[in-house]
């Protein structure tokens, strides 16, 4: 099972994910919400081993 936490930092909502498996590999996930003034910035990186893997950003624009 993964060690997931999360915590605000002011207009910043991140979730972390840390997995371990037998041989002492590790992937470590973040999921960073920040709220702006036009939407919401997405970002998403993941780690192997400390190694980026994987980082996604994009913007979700506000519709009135």
């Amino acid at each position: 099972e993964p060690f997931v936490w999360a915590r605000f930092d002011g207009d910043r909502f991140t979730v972390f994910s840390l997995f371990i498996n037998e041989a002492g590999d590790y992937d470590m996930q973040e999921y960073h919400r920040t709220l702006t003034e036009g939407g919401l910035d997405l970002e998403f990186r993941s780690l192997r081993n400390g190694v980026q893997d994987k980082l996604i950003k994009t913007f979700l624009q506000r519709v009135p």
